[in-house]
């Protein structure tokens, strides 16, 4: 039995190590917001970490790259794309060990789901904060399992320091906390109950004492933010301000009178249909009484990761109340701790449609490897506009990017002026040594602006895609 276990585990861990290894080989140019923390980070080195505090308002990720790269001198976004990968590995591994403890039936369909599901594992070519968050969250959830099945203070101990773990990465972790409680809920008309609650929960409780006492003296715009979009005031009035930006857009009056009702339902339908299609393949064994009776019995025996996820739906709804948006980013933490769920209700479906089931295993595999390749066209004229810029231009001149990972390739760092649209740019254009801008010369707009601000195409970079990246400044 143990054998058997054992090898979905090994399994799982080195099948996501692969396939991130594919991904990061099939990726040319780093993403947004990996630039971002990789030049953070070699800040926290350079210069310490209030320095780099004063750049990001949550640096636990960049302060762990730069931990590790002062351990083992390794380049930091080298150590950044092992971290997420190692991460990646860890939370696709605890999802299957899980599941298997607790729902021994789902076998190796929860290794294929786990490797395979679109929701997270399409970033795995991506340097995020989300694959340390994803990690801690489900590290927590089993270890509060086995904590539920064994008891003891320092297993309670680790509970929270995993929760804590997790918002070092992201914040939205604190709903694990809350989650916790509710789990524990039904067991608090016993006395056995309260006194497990509190095994449980005392450290985050002397946690928000202690923050409480010195919350005069600490700031935190991304602390600030939160609190500020959890006020029911705030909620209700970011909810009221879309239903009137939609009633606004309606033509009769009754029609006005129910855009509350429809913008609710709406946002909650949005965001449903957003995880449904996250799920990929994943979906279809809902569609059978087969995989609904899977999902039913998966649901009591995953209750915690259930109430997690029902908690962070209600976090996304005030999100999206709040910004005006989602994206599949910030879904994917949904679909991660539904995962366990996914994979019952596939291995219930493929008990009762052995052939349907083939066809589904071949499309989660064909889904796997679209996960990690793509054949679109790389961003090869970032990295060659940014090796021009690294001959013509030094760090001090003011350059205008569309795309900042231009001066991140060129040597540059991650520029601060990322809020800066490019019609502020070229209004102000005779301030900027370069304009870097993603667009062809020959468009109408570019020549507009070239003759208004009496600017010329220095040279240009394009991919195989033809687009094409220019390099405007002064004659």
């Amino acid at each position: 039995m143990n054998h058997f276990k054992s090898r979905p585990l090994t399994s799982t861990f080195a099948a996501s190590l692969l396939l991130s290894l594919i991904a990061y080989l099939g990726s040319v140019t780093i993403g947004k917001d990996g630039a971002l923390y990789v030049d953070i980070a070699r800040t926290i080195v350079n210069h310490g970490l209030a320095t780099g505090a004063t750049r990001f308002n949550w640096i636990g990720f960049p302060a762990l790259l730069a931990g590790l790269h002062l351990l083992t001198r390794i380049s930091i976004e080298a150590l950044a794309y092992l971290t997420c990968a190692l991460f990646m590995a860890g939370t696709c591994t605890l999802l299957v060990h899980l599941t298997l403890q607790r729902a021994p039936r789902a076998g190796w369909w929860i290794v294929l789901v786990a490797l395979a599901m679109p929701a997270f594992n399409s970033f795995r070519d991506d340097i995020i904060r989300e694959h340390g968050f994803w990690f801690f969250s489900m590290l927590s959830i089993w270890l509060a399992y086995r904590w539920q099945e064994h008891g003891g203070w320092w297993r309670a101990l680790l509970v929270q320091a995993a929760i804590g773990g997790a918002v070092a990465f992201r914040l939205e972790a604190v709903l694990l906390e809350f989650a916790l409680v509710l789990w524990l809920a039904p067991s608090l008309r016993e006395r056995a109950g309260w006194l497990r609650l509190v095994q449980l929960c005392w450290l985050p409780l002397l946690g928000a004492a202690g923050l409480l006492l010195v919350a005069t003296q600490l700031s935190s715009s991304r602390l600030e933010y939160y609190l500020t979009m959890l006020n029911p005031l705030q909620i209700y009035d970011d909810f009221q301000a879309i239903a009137r930006q939609f009633a606004a857009s309606l033509q009769y009056k009754y029609s006005r009178d129910d855009a509350h009702i429809v913008v609710l339902v709406g946002v909650i339908g949005l965001i449903s249909f957003k995880f449904m299609k996250l799920l990929g393949p994943f979906i279809l064994p809902l569609f059978s009484s087969a995989g609904r009776q899977g999902l039913k019995q998966a649901a009591l025996a995953f209750s915690l990761p259930c109430i997690a996820a029902g908690l962070y739906f209600v976090v996304l709804l005030i999100f999206f109340f709040h910004e005006q948006f989602i994206n599949s980013r910030y879904l994917s933490f949904l679909n991660l701790l539904l995962t366990p769920l996914a994979a019952l209700a596939l291995a219930h479906f493929s008990a009762s449609h052995r052939k349907l089931a083939k066809l589904l295993l071949g499309l989660a595999l064909l889904v796997m490897l679209a996960n990690v390749v793509s054949f679109s066209a790389k961003k090869t004229h970032y990295i060659e506009a940014g090796r021009w810029l690294a001959e013509h231009a030094v760090a001090s001149d003011v350059i205008y990017y569309d795309d900042p990972r231009i001066a991140y390739y060129a040597g540059f760092g991650f520029p601060g002026n990322t809020t800066l649209t490019r019609g502020e740019a070229f209004a102000t254009a005779s301030s900027f040594t370069y304009l870097i801008i993603e667009a062809k010369a020959d468009e109408p707009w570019v020549q507009d602006e070239l003759q208004r601000g009496k600017m010329n195409v220095i040279t240009h970079f394009s991919n195989r895609k033809n687009e094409t990246v220019l390099i405007i400044g002064s004659p």
